[in-house]
Protein backbone atom coordinates (compact mmCIF):
# COMPACT_ATOMS: atom_id res chain seq x y z
CA UNK A 1 0.00 0.00 0.00
CA UNK A 2 1.43 3.16 -0.73
CA UNK A 3 2.04 6.07 1.38
CA UNK A 4 1.22 9.22 0.37
CA UNK A 5 0.12 10.75 -3.33
CA UNK A 6 3.86 11.51 -3.75
CA UNK A 7 4.51 7.68 -3.58
CA UNK A 8 1.87 6.91 -5.75
CA UNK A 9 2.89 9.13 -8.41
CA UNK A 10 5.99 7.74 -8.22
CA UNK A 11 4.71 4.50 -8.53
CA UNK A 12 2.54 5.28 -12.01
CA UNK A 13 5.44 6.66 -13.99
CA UNK A 14 6.67 3.51 -15.43
CA UNK A 15 2.99 2.85 -16.88
CA UNK A 16 2.27 6.42 -17.86
CA UNK A 17 6.06 6.63 -19.62
CA UNK A 18 5.13 3.30 -21.88
CA UNK A 19 1.65 4.64 -22.43
CA UNK A 20 3.62 8.14 -24.16
CA UNK A 21 5.88 5.96 -25.93
CA UNK A 22 2.65 4.70 -28.19
CA UNK A 23 1.31 7.82 -28.31
CA UNK A 24 3.71 9.66 -31.25
CA UNK A 25 1.76 10.91 -33.93
CA UNK A 26 0.31 14.01 -32.10
CA UNK A 27 3.99 15.00 -31.86
CA UNK A 28 4.58 14.20 -35.57
CA UNK A 29 1.07 16.34 -36.53
CA UNK A 30 2.63 19.15 -34.76
CA UNK A 31 6.39 19.18 -35.86
CA UNK A 32 5.13 18.26 -39.58
CA UNK A 33 2.88 21.69 -39.34
CA UNK A 34 6.16 23.66 -38.32
CA UNK A 35 7.97 25.24 -41.27
CA UNK A 36 11.62 25.48 -40.58
CA UNK A 37 14.24 27.28 -42.18
CA UNK A 38 18.08 27.73 -42.12
CA UNK A 39 19.82 28.55 -38.78
CA UNK A 40 16.70 27.46 -37.03
CA UNK A 41 16.04 28.43 -33.14
CA UNK A 42 14.53 26.11 -30.66
CA UNK A 43 13.74 27.94 -27.55
CA UNK A 44 12.79 25.81 -24.48
CA UNK A 45 10.96 28.31 -22.09
CA UNK A 46 10.06 26.91 -18.51
CA UNK A 47 10.31 27.27 -14.77
CA UNK A 48 11.28 24.14 -11.78
CA UNK A 49 11.26 21.08 -12.45
CA UNK A 50 10.03 21.73 -16.39
CA UNK A 51 13.27 23.73 -16.72
CA UNK A 52 15.51 21.18 -15.66
CA UNK A 53 13.67 18.89 -18.35
CA UNK A 54 14.60 20.99 -20.72
CA UNK A 55 17.88 21.58 -19.75
CA UNK A 56 18.09 17.46 -19.41
CA UNK A 57 16.98 17.09 -22.98
CA UNK A 58 19.40 19.54 -24.54
CA UNK A 59 22.02 17.44 -25.57
CA UNK A 60 19.29 14.72 -27.04
CA UNK A 61 17.94 17.77 -29.07
CA UNK A 62 21.13 18.93 -30.57
CA UNK A 63 22.33 15.35 -31.40
CA UNK A 64 19.08 14.80 -33.77
CA UNK A 65 18.24 18.02 -34.79
CA UNK A 66 20.32 20.94 -36.70
CA UNK A 67 18.05 23.71 -35.26
CA UNK A 68 20.02 26.07 -32.31
CA UNK A 69 18.80 25.10 -29.09
CA UNK A 70 18.66 27.93 -26.26
CA UNK A 71 17.07 26.63 -22.75
CA UNK A 72 16.24 30.08 -20.54
CA UNK A 73 13.87 30.26 -17.52
CA UNK A 74 10.46 32.23 -17.94
CA UNK A 75 12.08 35.45 -16.08
CA UNK A 76 15.46 35.18 -18.63
CA UNK A 77 13.23 34.92 -21.32
CA UNK A 78 11.09 37.88 -20.74
CA UNK A 79 13.43 40.64 -19.99
CA UNK A 80 16.84 39.68 -22.02
CA UNK A 81 16.08 37.35 -24.92
CA UNK A 82 14.36 39.63 -27.01
CA UNK A 83 17.15 41.90 -28.35
CA UNK A 84 19.44 38.64 -28.76
CA UNK A 85 16.75 36.94 -30.96
CA UNK A 86 14.09 39.02 -32.75
CA UNK A 87 13.63 38.66 -36.02
CA UNK A 88 14.79 35.25 -35.92
CA UNK A 89 13.22 32.42 -37.55
CA UNK A 90 12.25 29.49 -35.02
CA UNK A 91 9.93 28.13 -32.07
CA UNK A 92 9.77 28.78 -28.66
CA UNK A 93 8.52 25.49 -26.71
CA UNK A 94 6.70 27.12 -23.77
CA UNK A 95 6.60 24.56 -20.89
CA UNK A 96 4.78 23.95 -17.77
CA UNK A 97 2.76 21.17 -16.07
CA UNK A 98 -0.09 22.79 -15.36
CA UNK A 99 -0.37 25.34 -17.37
CA UNK A 100 -0.92 28.64 -14.84
CA UNK A 101 2.33 29.62 -14.33
CA UNK A 102 2.28 33.29 -14.78
CA UNK A 103 5.73 34.48 -15.68
CA UNK A 104 5.48 31.15 -18.63
CA UNK A 105 2.71 32.76 -19.86
CA UNK A 106 3.86 36.08 -20.28
CA UNK A 107 6.29 34.22 -22.19
CA UNK A 108 4.51 32.91 -25.44
CA UNK A 109 3.47 37.54 -26.15
CA UNK A 110 7.26 37.81 -25.79
CA UNK A 111 7.54 35.25 -27.99
CA UNK A 112 5.37 36.33 -30.77
CA UNK A 113 7.08 39.79 -30.45
CA UNK A 114 10.40 38.12 -31.93
CA UNK A 115 8.79 36.38 -34.59
CA UNK A 116 8.85 33.13 -33.16
CA UNK A 117 5.43 30.42 -32.96
CA UNK A 118 4.64 29.16 -30.11
CA UNK A 119 4.49 25.64 -28.87
CA UNK A 120 2.51 25.10 -25.36
CA UNK A 121 4.01 21.91 -23.50
CA UNK A 122 1.12 21.14 -20.16
CA UNK A 123 -0.93 18.86 -18.71
CA UNK A 124 -3.76 20.79 -18.49
CA UNK A 125 -5.79 21.60 -22.42
CA UNK A 126 -7.80 24.22 -20.76
CA UNK A 127 -5.29 26.18 -19.31
CA UNK A 128 -4.20 29.66 -20.17
CA UNK A 129 -0.42 28.26 -21.60
CA UNK A 130 -2.47 25.75 -23.45
CA UNK A 131 -5.35 28.51 -25.15
CA UNK A 132 -2.52 30.73 -25.89
CA UNK A 133 0.00 28.50 -27.58
CA UNK A 134 -0.41 27.83 -31.95
CA UNK A 135 -0.33 24.55 -30.98
CA UNK A 136 -0.39 22.37 -27.95
CA UNK A 137 0.98 19.15 -26.94
CA UNK A 138 -0.17 17.50 -23.92
CA UNK A 139 2.19 16.34 -21.72
CA UNK A 140 -0.24 13.70 -21.28
CA UNK A 141 0.33 12.66 -16.76
CA UNK A 142 -2.59 14.13 -15.69
CA UNK A 143 -3.41 15.89 -12.55
CA UNK A 144 -0.30 16.07 -10.26
CA UNK A 145 -2.01 17.40 -7.30
CA UNK A 146 1.11 17.92 -5.02
CA UNK A 147 3.73 20.34 -5.16
CA UNK A 148 6.79 18.17 -5.60
CA UNK A 149 6.34 17.19 -9.35
CA UNK A 150 7.45 13.54 -10.25
CA UNK A 151 4.87 11.56 -12.83
CA UNK A 152 5.06 14.99 -14.83
CA UNK A 153 8.54 15.93 -14.94
CA UNK A 154 9.19 12.32 -16.57
CA UNK A 155 6.74 12.71 -19.19
CA UNK A 156 7.89 15.76 -19.99
CA UNK A 157 11.07 14.09 -20.49
CA UNK A 158 9.42 11.96 -22.44
CA UNK A 159 7.81 14.27 -24.58
CA UNK A 160 10.41 16.85 -25.36
CA UNK A 161 12.19 13.86 -26.08
CA UNK A 162 9.38 12.21 -28.70
CA UNK A 163 9.70 16.27 -30.50
CA UNK A 164 13.78 16.20 -30.67
CA UNK A 165 13.31 12.51 -32.60
CA UNK A 166 10.16 13.53 -34.84
CA UNK A 167 12.18 16.59 -35.89
CA UNK A 168 15.60 14.79 -36.44
CA UNK A 169 12.97 12.06 -38.37
CA UNK A 170 11.27 15.01 -40.13
CA UNK A 171 14.89 16.01 -41.86
CA UNK A 172 16.10 12.87 -42.77
CA UNK A 173 19.00 13.23 -40.17
CA UNK A 174 17.66 10.20 -38.62
CA UNK A 175 15.85 6.98 -40.70
CA UNK A 176 12.62 5.50 -39.72
CA UNK A 177 14.07 2.81 -39.05
CA UNK A 178 16.74 4.08 -36.31
CA UNK A 179 13.97 6.20 -34.85
CA UNK A 180 11.86 2.64 -34.27
CA UNK A 181 15.46 1.34 -33.24
CA UNK A 182 15.37 4.19 -30.91
CA UNK A 183 11.94 3.92 -29.62
CA UNK A 184 12.42 -0.19 -28.86
CA UNK A 185 15.51 0.31 -26.61
CA UNK A 186 13.89 3.31 -24.78
CA UNK A 187 10.70 0.95 -24.17
CA UNK A 188 13.48 -1.81 -23.05
CA UNK A 189 14.87 0.48 -20.92
CA UNK A 190 11.48 1.95 -18.96
CA UNK A 191 10.56 -1.68 -18.22
CA UNK A 192 12.07 -1.78 -15.14
CA UNK A 193 11.40 1.37 -13.81
CA UNK A 194 8.96 -0.50 -10.86
CA UNK A 195 12.18 -2.45 -10.17
CA UNK A 196 14.66 0.64 -9.89
CA UNK A 197 11.97 2.48 -7.61
CA UNK A 198 11.82 -1.16 -4.99
CA UNK A 199 16.06 -1.11 -5.11
CA UNK A 200 15.71 2.75 -4.08
CA UNK A 201 13.38 2.04 -1.07
CA UNK A 202 15.31 -1.53 -0.12
CA UNK A 203 18.88 1.32 -0.24
CA UNK A 204 16.78 3.86 1.88
CA UNK A 205 16.19 1.52 4.88
CA UNK A 206 19.68 0.15 4.60
CA UNK A 207 20.36 4.05 4.78
CA UNK A 208 17.82 5.41 7.40
CA UNK A 209 21.05 8.09 8.72
CA UNK A 210 20.53 10.09 5.81
CA UNK A 211 17.25 11.00 7.20
CA UNK A 212 19.42 13.15 9.97
CA UNK A 213 21.41 14.94 7.02
CA UNK A 214 22.31 18.87 7.86
CA UNK A 215 23.09 19.53 4.22
CA UNK A 216 23.55 17.77 0.58
CA UNK A 217 25.63 18.16 -1.94
CA UNK A 218 24.33 16.32 -5.63
CA UNK A 219 27.81 16.04 -7.62
CA UNK A 220 27.63 15.30 -11.91
CA UNK A 221 28.86 15.94 -15.35
CA UNK A 222 28.07 16.07 -18.94
CA UNK A 223 25.08 15.33 -20.20
CA UNK A 224 23.50 14.69 -16.58
CA UNK A 225 23.43 18.44 -15.35
CA UNK A 226 19.54 19.15 -15.62
CA UNK A 227 18.99 15.89 -14.10
CA UNK A 228 21.38 16.69 -11.09
CA UNK A 229 19.46 20.43 -11.12
CA UNK A 230 16.19 18.60 -10.91
CA UNK A 231 17.78 15.36 -8.06
CA UNK A 232 19.35 19.06 -6.21
CA UNK A 233 15.44 20.37 -6.43
CA UNK A 234 13.50 16.97 -5.60
CA UNK A 235 15.39 16.98 -2.58
CA UNK A 236 15.24 20.28 -1.04
CA UNK A 237 11.31 20.40 -1.76
CA UNK A 238 11.16 17.32 0.35
CA UNK A 239 13.61 17.13 3.27
CA UNK A 240 13.81 21.28 3.09
CA UNK A 241 17.80 21.52 3.84
CA UNK A 242 20.40 23.03 2.08
CA UNK A 243 20.86 20.73 -1.37
CA UNK A 244 23.77 22.14 -3.29
CA UNK A 245 24.17 20.79 -6.97
CA UNK A 246 27.94 21.56 -9.39
CA UNK A 247 29.22 20.66 -12.05
CA UNK A 248 32.15 17.75 -11.06
CA UNK A 249 35.07 19.90 -11.35
CA UNK A 250 33.74 22.95 -10.00
CA UNK A 251 33.17 21.10 -7.06
CA UNK A 252 37.08 20.58 -6.72
CA UNK A 253 37.64 24.52 -6.58
CA UNK A 254 35.76 25.25 -3.25
CA UNK A 255 32.85 23.28 -2.44
CA UNK A 256 35.30 20.61 -1.35
CA UNK A 257 35.01 22.42 1.47
CA UNK A 258 31.53 21.18 2.26
CA UNK A 259 32.78 17.71 3.05
CA UNK A 260 32.65 17.07 7.01
CA UNK A 261 32.06 14.04 9.13
CA UNK A 262 28.15 14.53 9.30
CA UNK A 263 28.31 15.55 5.21
CA UNK A 264 26.31 13.51 2.59
CA UNK A 265 26.60 13.42 -0.85
CA UNK A 266 25.76 12.30 -3.86
CA UNK A 267 27.39 11.53 -7.32
CA UNK A 268 25.82 10.73 -11.39
CA UNK A 269 28.48 8.98 -13.11
CA UNK A 270 27.32 8.03 -16.64
CA UNK A 271 30.05 8.19 -19.07
CA UNK A 272 34.28 7.81 -18.96
CA UNK A 273 35.04 11.82 -18.84
CA UNK A 274 34.03 11.85 -15.34
CA UNK A 275 34.68 8.81 -14.04
CA UNK A 276 38.29 9.03 -13.11
CA UNK A 277 37.49 12.49 -11.06
CA UNK A 278 34.26 10.98 -9.44
CA UNK A 279 36.24 7.89 -8.10
CA UNK A 280 39.02 9.86 -6.96
CA UNK A 281 36.33 12.32 -5.08
CA UNK A 282 34.20 9.74 -3.52
CA UNK A 283 37.35 7.98 -2.33
CA UNK A 284 38.83 11.26 -0.97
CA UNK A 285 35.56 11.89 1.01
CA UNK A 286 35.55 7.68 2.09
CA UNK A 287 38.49 9.14 4.79
CA UNK A 288 35.96 11.53 6.19
CA UNK A 289 32.73 10.09 6.46
CA UNK A 290 30.92 6.85 4.79
CA UNK A 291 27.94 9.56 3.49
CA UNK A 292 27.98 8.45 -0.09
CA UNK A 293 25.71 7.67 -2.73
CA UNK A 294 27.39 6.90 -6.30
CA UNK A 295 24.22 6.46 -9.21
CA UNK A 296 26.49 4.80 -12.30
CA UNK A 297 26.13 2.73 -15.47
CA UNK A 298 28.99 0.89 -14.49
CA UNK A 299 29.46 -2.34 -12.70
CA UNK A 300 29.73 -1.11 -8.68
CA UNK A 301 33.17 -1.09 -7.96
CA UNK A 302 32.30 0.11 -4.11
CA UNK A 303 29.68 -0.30 -1.64
CA UNK A 304 28.11 2.92 -2.52
CA UNK A 305 27.51 2.71 -6.14
CA UNK A 306 24.43 1.81 -7.19
CA UNK A 307 23.94 0.82 -11.11
CA UNK A 308 21.26 1.68 -13.30
CA UNK A 309 20.52 -0.19 -16.21
CA UNK A 310 20.32 2.13 -19.32
CA UNK A 311 20.92 0.52 -22.81
CA UNK A 312 20.54 3.41 -25.20
CA UNK A 313 21.02 7.52 -23.75
CA UNK A 314 17.58 8.45 -24.22
CA UNK A 315 16.71 6.49 -21.29
CA UNK A 316 19.28 8.08 -19.30
CA UNK A 317 17.54 11.69 -18.53
CA UNK A 318 14.23 9.66 -17.36
CA UNK A 319 16.02 6.80 -15.15
CA UNK A 320 18.74 8.49 -13.64
CA UNK A 321 16.25 10.89 -11.95
CA UNK A 322 14.00 7.97 -10.20
CA UNK A 323 16.22 7.58 -6.85
CA UNK A 324 15.95 11.06 -6.75
CA UNK A 325 12.37 10.86 -6.61
CA UNK A 326 12.22 8.06 -3.79
CA UNK A 327 15.07 9.63 -1.80
CA UNK A 328 13.14 12.81 -1.73
CA UNK A 329 9.91 10.86 -0.45
CA UNK A 330 11.69 8.65 1.58
CA UNK A 331 13.39 10.25 3.45
CA UNK A 332 11.28 12.90 4.25
CA UNK A 333 8.24 10.53 5.62
CA UNK A 334 11.39 9.40 8.03
CA UNK A 335 11.84 12.52 9.56
CA UNK A 336 7.88 12.85 9.77
CA UNK A 337 7.10 15.41 6.86
CA UNK A 338 4.25 13.98 4.32
CA UNK A 339 5.46 15.65 0.92
CA UNK A 340 1.99 15.90 0.19
CA UNK A 341 1.84 18.43 2.42
CA UNK A 342 1.32 22.51 1.06
CA UNK A 343 3.64 24.44 2.48
CA UNK A 344 3.02 28.18 2.56
CA UNK A 345 -0.23 27.93 0.86
CA UNK A 346 -0.62 31.56 0.26
CA UNK A 347 2.93 32.02 -1.39
CA UNK A 348 1.48 31.89 -4.90
CA UNK A 349 -1.57 33.69 -4.92
CA UNK A 350 0.50 36.82 -3.08
CA UNK A 351 2.95 36.87 -5.31
CA UNK A 352 0.97 35.69 -8.11
CA UNK A 353 2.91 33.30 -9.62
CA UNK A 354 0.01 31.07 -10.83
CA UNK A 355 -3.10 31.88 -12.64
CA UNK A 356 -5.94 31.13 -10.88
Amino acid sequence: MESNLMEAYINKQQETLLDLLEDEQSIKNVVKSIDEEQNYLVCLVACGSSLNAAMAVKPIWEHYTTAEIVVCNAFQFRHYAFKKYQGRKGIAIVISQSGRSTGTLDCIQVARQMGLSVVSLTADATSPIAKAGDSVIDIGCGEEAIGPKTAGYTATLMRLIQIAVAFGEKHASLSRRDHQQLMDTLKKDLNDIQTLILQMKHWVKQHVAWKQAPYITVVGYGQELGTLYEGQLKLLETLRIPVLAYDIEEFTHGPHRLIQSDSFHIFIKTDESGRAMTDAITQFIEGVNRNILVLTVFEPHSKYELTIQCQGQLSKAIKFVIPFQVLANELALLTGFNPDTSVYPEFFSKLRTKTT
